[in-house]
């Protein structure tokens, strides 16, 4: 190696491996958080919250029957509501919080998040 340490290859190895069991996420200034809070809309009119890293494949996901149980029944689907969140702990705390209000509530909070 060129003498320099932190080139060495099991170092970089070893925290590669570090890095995905921690799930951590790098990210660039001009990326979004990797982690959002999101709501869809059931063909029966019901909400389903849910968090993710990618909500355009997770609606997809859901409408291919294969996100959940509870939507599985209830396709389609679509995306009335996401928020970026700093990281999973922030987004699963925040959709815990979401999935206890009324459905006024998130009704409310959906309606005044749109543009307009």
């Amino acid at each position: 190696l060129s003498g320099r340490p932190f080139l060495n290859t099991e170092r970089a190895l070893s925290f590669a491996q570090w890095e995905s069991k921690c799930n951590i996420l790098v990210m660039n200034k001009d990326s979004q958080p990797p982690w959002s809070v999101y709501i869809i809309r059931c063909r029966d009119g019901k909400f389903y919250t849910g968090i993710t890293t990618n909500i355009d494949q997770r609606i997809k996901d859901h409408n291919r029957g294969k996100g959940c149980k509870y939507t599985a029944y209830r396709r389609p689907v679509r995306l009335v509501y996401s928020e970026p969140s700093p990281d999973r702990s922030s987004a699963m705390k925040r959709e815990a919080q979401i999935k206890g209000w009324s459905r006024n509530k998130k009704e409310r909070m959906i309606t005044e998040s749109r543009p307009g």
